[in-house]
């Protein structure tokens, strides 16, 4: 299994919050279709789909959703691991 890249992961939970990729992608620092390319890796990494497109819009697959509730778990403790970090080096 490939590691998970936290940019990735949470331009995921990004879009499934109601971002759109291309939003999504332009805070990243990166271009919509390659951003595309990485949620499909990730996807791939995974086991599963994660995102349905409904028209022009993406919503959570059932795997998705499942997903999405273990990734808000891990961000929020990554980043209050860097804010920890950063206050003992301050």
């Amino acid at each position: 299994m490939d590691r998970m890249d936290v940019q990735v992961l949470r331009c995921f939970v990004a879009v499934a919050d109601g971002v759109t990729v291309t939003q999504a992608a332009e805070e990243a620092h990166m271009t919509q279709p390659a951003l595309s390319r990485a949620l499909r890796r990730l996807e791939l990494e995974v086991g599963a789909e994660l995102f349905q497109q409904v028209g022009r819009v993406l919503r959570l697959t059932p795997a998705g959703r499942a997903f999405k509730e273990h990734a808000d778990a891990a961000l929020e403790r990554l980043d209050r691991a860097l804010r920890a970090v950063h206050e003992t080096v301050s």
